[in-house]
């Protein structure tokens, strides 16, 4: 059983059709196993002018049977914290050359530089804080900081949004 979308992909000057077999295949898989993961080449077709956003890129997908997304918040959150564990301990001297090229990054923009590798490595220990799309827009809202981009309900948070959140709110 093979499904086809037909669809109109902007970057592309006419309609494509994606198929979605690999979806088809991980739902009927589902009904066999409890859990199944898949890592693979993923393709976004849209215009993005941020260097944060790639075109191209390898994704983690996981389905799970009779989650809810609290189910899928907490399986997400072990399987990074797994990963990060792992790349700690087999690529210190990697992280080392990283963080050390972050830190003279932000001396050079004039900003204060992070401690060291050692506040990432115990953050691990912490649970990750956890915060609905609504609160996250009214405690933008109800901040006293001066955004370059308003705060609307329904819009995107912007990247300074999610950095202010981060180092203010879910700390």
């Amino acid at each position: 059983c093979l499904l086809w979308c037909v669809c109109s992909v902007p970057p592309l000057s006419q309609p494509v059709a994606l198929l979605l077999f690999l979806l088809r295949l991980r739902l009927l898989v589902l009904q066999a196993l409890s859990r199944v993961y898949v890592l693979g080449p993923t393709f976004r077709a849209e215009n993005s002018h941020s260097p944060r956003h790639l075109s191209e890129f390898y994704m983690l997908e996981a389905e799970a049977s009779f989650a809810d997304m609290d189910d899928a918040v907490t399986l997400s959150e072990q399987l990074l914290k797994k990963c990060m564990v792992h790349i700690t301990e087999t690529c210190e001297e990697d992280l080392k050359v990283i963080w050390d090229r972050e830190r003279r990054v932000q001396k050079s923009e004039g900003k204060l530089a992070e401690d060291d590798l050692g506040s990432w490595v115990s953050s691990m220990d912490q649970p990750f804080a956890y915060i609905t799309y609504d609160d996250a827009v009214q405690a933008l809202q109800n901040s006293a900081a001066s955004f370059r981009y308003p705060v609307a309900w329904g819009d995107d948070l912007k990247f300074e949004h999610e950095q202010w959140l981060a180092a203010t709110y879910c700390m």
